[in-house]
């Protein structure tokens, strides 16, 4: 089992998207981020992953993950970003 870190940096994308969206939305973007999170925990492997110059891309149909991996120390999450555009907030 791989440990998960995020860089500051991830989270505050994170944040960014999560402020952005619905409550609705909200709930579906906590269950995606603990999907990833499962999926990077459970598969040192990475089926299914991409490689970028960059590091590693795990693609989930609401999020784009971007992380390292190094031997011996925990995955890294260094970017976030939604893979679909989330509804506009409505204004008011």
């Amino acid at each position: 089992m791989s440990i998960i870190s995020w860089d500051p940096k991830a989270r505050d994308q994170l944040s960014d998207i999560y402020v952005r969206i619905t409550r609705e939305e909200r709930d579906e973007l906590v269950r995606a981020v603990s999907e990833v999170e499962n999926h990077l925990h459970d598969h040192r492997q990475f089926a299914g992953e991409q490689r970028t110059k960059y590091g590693r891309v795990y693609i989930h149909p609401l999020l784009v993950v971007f992380f390292t991996v190094f031997p011996n120390v925990p995955i890294r999450i260094v970017g976030v970003r939604a893979n679909r555009p989330f509804r506009p907030r409505p204004r008011t």
